[in-house]
């Protein structure tokens, strides 16, 4: 057996372990049907396209628990002020400087949301990648459910775009924690 061939056998099998548990979650445009906190209750993600004044447009994604209660809670994003999340491109181009993906992982979905780091985002820069969760918070008698940051890494490599990193290691390191 060749070299290239052991090798490139050594690396499907340790990858096999990562990719038996993690699973990128496609949504499709619309009502998705993803259970977040594992209860077996289906929660509601609605993804839609917004248009920009600029004549781009970004995607929103919008995500509600329906909880045992039989009542349904917005998630407010990860981002300030907002109740959707949703990708930011620099205007004019195609380079995209936030995103975020939902991985299923064993019983759970998080959120990897990915943003450029640095002062020049029109030039490669490293990305950091941060995890988050679904959690449930009581107060009294009142239920709200908030993305809860899990950890972070950011890459040792620069990328254009946030699309173009999403390959790299970190991402394992990220998730597998």
């Amino acid at each position: 057996m060749n070299k290239i061939l052991k090798i490139g056998l050594g690396l499907l099998f340790l990858s096999l372990p990562f990719a038996s548990t993690l699973a990128d979650i496609k949504l499709e445009y619309g009502v998705n049907l993803i259970d977040f906190n594992g209860d077996g209750i289906p929660d509601v993600v609605v993804k839609s396209k917004r248009p920009l004044s600029d004549s781009t447009s970004v995607d929103m994604v919008t995500v509600y628990i329906k909880d045992s209660d039989q009542k349904v809670y917005i998630v407010p994003s990860i981002y300030a002020n907002a109740l959707s999340l949703y990708n930011n491109k620099i205007k004019g181009t195609d380079i995209t400087i936030s995103d975020f993906k939902f991985i299923e992982k064993k019983d759970l979905v998080v959120l990897l949301s990915a943003e450029k780091v640095g002062n020049n985002l029109q030039k490669p820069t490293p990305i950091r990648f941060s995890s988050h969760s679904i959690s449930e918070n009581k107060k009294n008698d009142e239920i709200q459910f908030k993305w809860q940051f899990n950890t972070y890494c950011v890459t040792e490599l620069s990328y254009l775009s946030v699309e173009d990193a999403y390959s790299d290691n970190c991402i394992n390191k990220i998730i597998n924690e």
